[in-house]
């Protein structure tokens, strides 16, 4: 069965210098919009959904947008990533019992 992810939202502190060809503002209310959308896409149809972007703007907005983006305001840190795979987790879509066989249960 699929499952739906959210994606992150923009850092509302991404550098002005990507405004020679990207344009943050519009870009993020394209992507909160695509969000939502998928939200009720998978809400229709029955999907299991991981929304990162909840996660993340609560994680963000409780303990600073500096934690949670690289400088770039685009990609997230590693404190960012961990969040992502705690919302992840949480979601019990997947089990892992013993993280040290992870790698050899994909080898196989």
């Amino acid at each position: 069965m699929p499952v739906i992810c959210v994606r992150l939202p923009i850092s509302p502190y991404a550098p002005s210098s990507y405004i020679s060809f990207l344009d943050i503002k519009t870009s993020s209310a394209q992507i909160s919009f695509y969000s939502e959308w998928l939200r009720l896409f998978a809400s229709e149809l029955r999907l299991r959904t991981v929304d990162f972007a909840s996660s993340y703007e609560k994680f963000a907005e409780t303990f600073g947008w500096d934690r949670a983006y690289l400088s770039d305001g685009l990609h997230p840190t590693a404190e960012g990533h961990i969040v992502m795979a705690k919302t992840a987790a949480d979601k019990k879509f997947f089990r892992v019992t013993d993280r040290s066989s992870v790698s050899e249960q994909a080898a196989e």
